[in-house]
C-alpha cells in the first residue's frame, strides 16, 4: 500500500477520534488529544503550502518556457537575417557560420542565445538588423498589406513590423 498524505491525515483522523472516544479512561504517553489535534492541523498547513508551491512554480515554469520559445524564434530569425545581411561579407559570415539555433531544452537554448548576444556585439554595422529588415522585405515579396499616406504600398516584414517600401 502506498503511503500519501491523504491515506497519513486519515489515519491520523481515526486516531484522534479514537483518542477522544478512550480520553477519559486512557493516557496517551506520547501526545494528548490537543497535540495530536495541532500535529495534524500543521500537516494540512504544510500540505496546502506544497500544493501551493507546485501550482506556482508550473505556471513559472510554462512562463518561461514561453519566454524560451519566444527567445529561440528571435534567434532562428535573427540568425537567418545576419547571414542575408552580411552574406557578401566572409569574414562575418564565417563567424555567423558557426551559430545555430537548433537547442531543444532550455539550457541549450540559453547558452545559444549567449553565443548570438557575443556574436552581435562584434558585427561590424551597429544599426544592421534595421537594415536587415528592410533588405528582408524587399527580398522575400512580402504580402502587400494596404498603402501608406504617399502612396508607396505597405509591406507586413518577416521581423513583424509594416514599412513603406516600394514594390520591385
Amino acid at each position: 500500500m502506498s503511503l500519501t498524505v491523504n491515506y497519513v491525515l486519515s489515519r491520523a483522523d481515526i486516531t484522534r477520534a479514537t483518542q477522544e472516544q478512550l480520553v477519559a479512561v486512557w493516557v496517551w504517553a506520547r501526545k494528548t488529544v490537543a497535540q495530536w489535534v495541532a500535529a495534524v492541523a500543521a500537516i494540512r498547513t504544510q500540505r496546502d503550502v506544497v500544493v501551493g508551491s507546485k501550482r506556482r512554480l508550473t505556471m513559472a515554469l510554462a512562463e518561461t518556457d514561453e519566454a524560451l520559445d519566444d527567445l529561440h524564434d528571435m534567434m532562428v530569425q535573427g540568425v537567418g537575417m545576419a547571414r542575408a545581411f552580411y552574406s557578401r561579407n566572409e569574414s562575418v559570415l564565417r563567424t555567423l557560420s558557426l551559430l545555430h539555433a537548433r537547442g531543444r531544452d532550455r539550457q541549450e537554448i540559453l547558452d545559444e542565445a549567449a553565443a548570438w548576444e557575443a556574436a552581435w556585439g562584434e558585427l561590424p554595422d551597429e544599426d544592421w538588423a534595421a537594415h536587415a529588415c528592410q533588405h528582408e522585405a524587399r527580398v522575400h515579396s512580402s504580402p502587400h498589406v494596404g498603402s501608406a499616406e504617399d502612396g508607396r504600398p505597405q509591406y507586413r516584414h518577416r521581423c513583424g513590423t509594416g514599412g513603406s517600401e516600394e514594390a520591385e
